[in-house]
């Protein structure tokens, strides 16, 4: 079966159930390579001037007691 259906042992399936079936497809995954894991990392960076200050909570958050 895992042939016919072009899956390879560890391939990643999505189930559905539809009316009075089960529907098992694989599911697309990219592996990033090391460059790309890279790329994201620096995509992802902020700097400084981009950071804005979290508003302060009011002061009876602040000085409240448990």
């Amino acid at each position: 079966m895992r042939k016919a259906l072009g899956l390879k042992p560890g391939d990643i399936l999505a189930v559905r159930l539809e009316e009075d079936r089960v529907v098992l497809a694989p599911v697309p995954v990219e592996v990033y390579t090391e460059e790309r894991i890279g790329t994201c990392l620096e995509d992802s960076r902020a700097t400084l001037e981009e950071f804005e200050p979290a508003p302060r909570p009011p002061d009876a958050l602040v000085h409240s007691t448990w």
